[in-house]
């Protein structure tokens, strides 16, 4: 899963993480088409 910022000199920047480390161990995630938004994604 990546999230996207921009810099202060205009980059947009992408910081990616595993799907584990980017949401609490107790999170309940079932799925990633459980996430909010994540049917509105690009492939």
């Amino acid at each position: 899963m990546g999230l996207s910022s921009w810099d202060s000199r205009g980059f947009e920047n992408t910081k990616w993480h595993h799907l584990d480390c980017f949401f609490p161990v107790d999170a309940d995630l079932v799925s990633a088409e459980s996430i909010k938004g994540f049917a509105d994604l690009k492939r």
